[in-house]
């Protein structure tokens, strides 16, 4: 912060300190390094807190657009997981030993077919429940099946619309 004053010719007192670090202090420090880097470079004048907070990528309108964008992924992750029905999901568990088979696949004795050996589990794990406040997003953007079926192109007018819903209705709380 001192050297950023010097090189912006400001002065700075420990009152504006204070208030500095009571408004930036629950920030990552990685973050607000950067943004010290960064300001050094790219001020003229010293920077007020939300100007530092932008610098960091932390400000309120960048950390919500950061929000918006992990829930769209969570819907296109749940896609493609679940489908737009929520259909359980298998995974396969890795074979243990038995002796019998090689990677959890036995050999019929005449060479002609392969089959799954019985110890391969199957774990079949159920969909996960959509919060409330996506359900209600998704809802005013005509479902999962709309996010599905669209073209890339639409698909980021979607996302946008997305997003106006979550800003004026915010997903913060998602459940």
């Amino acid at each position: 912060m001192v050297r950023l004053a010097a090189v912006t010719n400001a002065t700075i007192d420990p009152p504006k300190i204070a208030a500095y670090v009571d408004i930036l202090g629950s920030e990552p420090v990685p973050a607000l390094i950067r943004a010290f880097e960064l300001a050094e470079r790219a001020c003229t004048w010293f920077p007020s807190p939300a100007e530092l907070l932008k610098l960091a990528g932390r400000s309120p309108e960048q950390l919500e657009e950061q929000e918006i964008a992990c829930v769209w992924s969570f819907v296109r992750d749940y896609i493609a997981k679940h489908r737009v029905h929520g259909m359980p999901r298998s995974e396969r568990v890795q074979p243990k030993d038995c002796g019998e088979c090689r990677d959890g696949w036995r050999v019929s004795k005449t060479g002609n077919s392969v089959k799954r050996c019985p110890c391969t589990e199957c774990r079949v794990a159920p969909a996960p429940e959509i919060p409330a406040t996506i359900k209600a997003a998704l809802g005013e953007i005509g479902g999962l099946q709309a996010v599905r079926d669209t073209t890339p192109e639409f698909q980021l007018r979607l996302r946008d619309a997305f997003t106006d819903f979550g800003n004026q209705n915010s997903l913060r709380n998602k459940s």
